[in-house]
């Protein structure tokens, strides 16, 4: 047997036992890339790994924007969809949450209990509403579903607002059920009580009031009739699906449709000072009977009413139909329409209550024949009363909307704040100078116009009435306007509609009387 010496070369290792650099596996993979693609044989390195930075920077833009794409509707839904979405009704997590947290109280802005849940010796819970009826439809109820504010805020009324560590003690220890926080909403109960008591009080089986501050968008009352106890909504459910005419279930104040009647002219009359910045030179004379206008048969109020010659100041104030569609017929089509979006027909309006659209159905190739009727506020046109009473805000301050909104706060089962509502501006409407002259054609309504019952009070009112035919019945009576204390303030804002109860000045009017009066009686 032969030894070696440690140090003899054979036992040194070889150089084929250590491959170089380049060699062994990468060099295998190399050369399995040149034998399937050949033509790196005459591609430089430098170029190769620059192809290959270029085919990841390919592979990489769209997945980086699909990211992109993820994040943003993640951030759209937690600001804007995530509460709606948690608070319906039909999800489930919500409903589970209702068996461990008995549910908030819904309050008005002065301190009136609207909605509480009364706890037996049982532990059974009972939904009460002590208010009754007066304030069924914005309220709502929380049985055989959800409306109102037991809805849209469905979310606030069943999460209790408490500290971590109390949270994780009833996970781990269970206990007692918590609270859910209130919500305390805008509305006044002195102005809610005689908005619904002049209603009842004038015989009103159909209607709606809605009042508002203008200056911030806090709604003061919301009244729909019919209304009913929503205690019994459970006991007489059956009777109120089966009693589809009286639709006692529809809240007016924001999802009635109604043809605005003359209320409307306040939009005509703002698009005429636009086009034509001095209407000193209007003039109308309007005679006894109908005229052809357009190619449509016009008639003031009944047939029967007639202005003589008037100018225009005096045409809004005393509500001609046949001035209106003169001067309406000579407007330009396309600011007009315009200005109708502008005003936010067509489209939905941000509120705590969801909104029916109103509808403006003409149109930049709409034919003339169509303008007349629509200049007086008949046609096709159709408003809720929270979308009228906007317009009037818009007009009493100074043509500045304010976005409209119902909750005033939310606070914990202690009274500590939760959450408040800041009042914001939701869009400038009209200039300035155009909101005091239309201020000046509503103050002439209740001067010398179809309003003059509420000439004599004791606060500065304005306004515009309306009278609104409807096929075969007697016409709805529409009053929506402001007061203030003195000239160039608007404390409230108050919007009347009494279906089929005949002319604007004869019953709207009366009602929104009595609802300055009450609010100024403090």
């Amino acid at each position: 047997m032969t030894s070696r010496n440690p140090g003899d070369p054979a036992d040194s290792p070889r150089r084929s036992d250590y491959p170089e650099a380049g060699q062994g596996k990468d060099t295998k993979d190399k050369s399995s890339s040149v034998f399937l693609r050949p033509w790196l044989l005459f591609t430089p390195r430098s170029d190769r790994k620059m192809r290959s930075n270029h085919n990841m920077l390919i592979t990489m833009i769209p997945v980086m924007l699909l990211f992109g794409v993820l994040i943003a509707y993640l951030v759209q839904f937690l600001l804007f969809k995530a509460e709606k979405t948690v608070a319906s009704p039909y999800n489930r997590r919500m409903a589970e949450a209702g068996k461990d947290v008995i549910r908030g109280d819904i309050l008005t802005r002065d301190g009136v209990v609207l909605a509480h849940t009364d706890v037996d010796k049982e532990n059974n819970e009972y939904r009460t509403y002590p208010e009754g009826s007066k304030y069924f439809h914005v309220v709502g109820y929380a049985s055989r579903g959800m409306s109102g504010l037991e809805l849209s805020q469905n979310f606030e009324l069943l999460t209790p607002h408490q500290a971590l560590s109390e949270k994780i003690e009833k996970e781990v220890f269970g206990g007692d059920k918590s609270r859910g926080n209130s919500v305390v909403t805008t509305l006044d109960s002195r102005i809610q009580k005689q908005a619904w008591k002049s209603m009842k009080d004038w015989g009103i089986k159909k209607g709606a009031v809605v009042a508002l501050e203008p200056s911030t968008g806090r709604v003061l009352a919301m009244v729909s009739l019919p209304d009913y106890d929503p205690e019994d909504i459970d006991a007489d459910w059956d009777q109120i699906i089966a009693d589809e005419g009286s639709s006692v279930l529809l809240n007016r104040t924001v999802s009635g449709l109604y043809p605005p009647g003359s209320t409307y002219k306040t939009l005509v009359a703002l698009e005429y000072l636009r086009e034509h910045p001095d209407p000193g030179d209007f003039s109308y004379d309007c005679k006894d009977g109908s005229e052809v206008i357009a190619s449509v048969k016009m008639s003031c109020y009944d047939g029967q009413e007639t202005h003589g010659r008037i100018g225009f100041e005096e045409a809004y104030a005393e509500s001609c139909n046949k001035a209106f569609a003169s001067m309406a017929v000579d407007l330009n089509l396309s600011e007009f329409v315009k200005l109708n979006e502008e005003f936010l027909f067509n489209e939905s309006i941000d509120f705590d209550l969801p909104v029916k659209k109103s509808r403006f159905k003409l149109t930049r190739q709409s034919s003339k024949s169509q303008i007349p009727q629509t200049a007086i506020g008949q046609g096709e046109t159709e408003i809720t009363p929270l979308h009228n009473a906007l317009i009037m805000s818009a007009v009493a301050n100074d043509g500045v909307l304010m976005k409209p909104y119902l909750i005033e706060k939310v606070v914990d089962s202690q009274g500590n704040t939760v959450k408040t509502t800041k009042p914001r501006e939701y869009d400038t409407l009209m200039t300035g100078a155009e909101a005091r002259k239309m201020q000046e054609l509503t103050r002439a309504v209740v001067e010398s116009g179809t309003a003059s019952k509420l000439k004599d009070a004791d606060y500065r009112a304005c306004g515009k009435t309306g009278t609104a035919d409807v096929k075969d019945k007697t016409p709805h009576s529409w009053f929506v306007g402001y007061a203030g204390r003195s000239e160039g303030e608007s404390d409230i804002v108050v919007c009347v509609i009494a279906e089929n109860s005949g002319s604007g000045s004869r019953v709207a009017v009366p009602i929104a009387g009595e609802i300055f009066d009450e609010y100024y009686s403090e």
